[in-house]
């Protein structure tokens, strides 16, 4: 009996540790220390109304990295960062709405992704640029080239 009710006690035990856990959190900190070891550093930039929160860091030419519908920018990238930033100056910026970047405009176009995303190259004073899109990122992207073709 005794050794029953130990296995009990242990078992509840277990089980309360990991389900107090916050897995999220910890995943995210992990996350966030890979970026940190490539040499990014997260910052905000407001832009108006909209406040755009991106990594930076790295050294080569620019490439910009947008992260797809339901990701943020780490979660994201967090594979390629470490090699990329070896040969390219990184920009991974979280689209409006997602993570960290937000905004009290109404506006949830690709169109204003874009303009938000070209504020920040524009503050960033980065005249040519590669570009990477993933998903919702690729039309974002897409909208970035038309509008600007001759820098990127």
């Amino acid at each position: 009996m005794k050794v029953k009710r130990r296995s009990v006690i242990l078992l509840l035990a277990v089980a309360v540790s990991l389900f107090s856990c916050d897995f999220y959190k910890i995943r995210e900190n992990q996350v966030n220390s890979i970026f940190q070891k490539a040499g990014l550093q997260p910052k905000d930039l407001v832009l108006g109304t909209t406040t755009v929160h991106y990594w930076t860091g790295g050294t080569g030419r620019p490439l910009v990295l947008i992260h797809g519908f339901g990701a943020d920018s780490r979660f994201q990238w967090f594979d390629q960062v470490p090699e990329l930033s070896k040969k390219f100056r990184l920009v991974v910026p979280d689209l409006v709405y997602f993570s960290e970047s937000r905004s009290t405009s109404n506006d949830f176009s690709v169109d204003f992704q874009a303009d938000t995303i070209i504020g920040l190259l524009r503050h960033l004073k980065i005249d040519r640029f590669s570009m990477m899109g993933v998903s919702y990122g690729g039309l974002v992207a897409v909208s970035i080239c038309d509008r600007m073709p001759e820098k990127v």
